[in-house]
């Protein structure tokens, strides 16, 4: 009985120390495969993006997996908005990196003519993707250049959003505002995007502004109930923008983008940018910007609007180089595309 004992206590020993052996094994391979150490890096970094419905969103939330991946940091995400993403990354206590925000708000801060935001500590990193300003109106309607809007009720989106600001400056280049579309009794009302396809369909407005990728969700939602197409903005004018505006840019829309569309068409276009908090070290900006070119294609194929994120001359499209920061803009030398 003792020697059976003795032997089942043995085969005991054996197994607990093979155990430890694997636990510490375990323990060692887990070290190796941790990301070590990166001076410059921070602990812990938080992304500010969009809604959590939003487009934005499942990219700030990839990016942050892969700086996890990639980094001994933790990363979280958080909703936001376009100009709110600005002024939450350049406050720098809630988040420190924005995707995204429209590289006019960055400008117009940073100019001083931005309410409630000074720019001061927050610089470019990449360009993002296009965001198409789109003017919508019935296919049949007899609104077809910007100054028919005059006398017209109009919907601007809501008050402060990237393409209100930009409508302001079409509105001014063709020698018009707010009041003188009142003045020749028409009507302005602001309103969210989930807002805007009841009003025209119910034919409370003419026209509703738009932006984004296209076609875009708006205007297929009215296009349940009718065809619809965008007004033009004169070739003069809007070359005139674009030279004095350098963070806007130009795509042409095929015919057929809407239904009521005929003819291609040649549109502002808002450049979407990636943003940090100026307090972030230039190496870890470096190492950001480099994981999002090397993720690029990857993210292009799976969100495919996100159309000017790459380690080419597109992603730095609408971004002068003074509003880059020194790691963005040691990785942009890098590659060659800056000197």
């Amino acid at each position: 009985m003792y020697y059976k004992d003795k032997k089942f206590n043995i085969l005991i020993s054996l197994m607990l120390i093979i155990a430890l052996m694997l636990i510490s094994s375990l323990a060692v391979i887990g070290q190796e495969s941790k990301p070590k150490p990166v001076e410059g890096i921070p602990d812990y970094v938080t992304i500010a993006t969009g809604p959590l419905t939003g487009s934005w969103f499942p990219i700030a939330g990839y990016v942050s997996d892969k700086l996890m991946e990639k980094f001994p940091l933790s990363s979280t995400v958080i909703e936001g908005a376009a100009l709110g993403n600005l002024k939450i990354v350049d406050d720098g206590r809630d988040a420190k990196i924005g995707i995204a925000t429209y590289a006019p708000f960055l400008y117009m801060a940073q100019e001083g003519v931005l309410e409630g935001v000074s720019g001061e500590n927050t610089s470019a990193v990449c360009a993002f993707l296009s965001s198409h300003f789109m003017m919508l109106v019935r296919e049949d309607s007899d609104i077809y250049t910007v100054k028919d809007l005059q006398g017209k009720r109009i919907v601007p989106i809501t008050r402060s959003s990237g393409p209100e600001l930009m409508f302001r400056d079409v509105l001014d280049y063709h020698g018009m505002s707010y009041d003188t579309i009142k003045d020749a009794g028409g009507k302005v009302t602001f309103a969210a995007y989930t807002e805007m396809p009841s009003l025209m369909k119910d034919g409370h407005v003419d026209m509703v502004l738009t932006g984004g990728h296209a076609p875009q969700a708006v205007g297929i939602e009215i296009e349940t109930s009718f065809p619809i197409r965008m007004l033009e903005i004169e070739e003069d004018i809007l070359d005139g923008m674009l030279e004095a505006y350098p963070y806007l840019g130009s795509s042409v829309l095929p015919a057929g983008v809407y239904k009521g569309q005929k003819k291609p068409i040649r549109v502002l276009d808002m450049v979407g940018i990636i943003i940090v908090n100026n307090d972030l070290s230039e190496e870890f900006v470096y190492q950001l910007t480099k994981l999002l070119m090397d993720e690029s294609a990857y993210i292009r194929e799976q969100w495919p609007y996100c159309d000017l994120l790459g380690p080419t001359e597109v992603g730095l499209s609408g971004i002068a180089r003074d509003k880059l920061h020194p790691g963005a803009e040691r990785y942009w030398k890098e590659i060659g595309l800056l000197k």
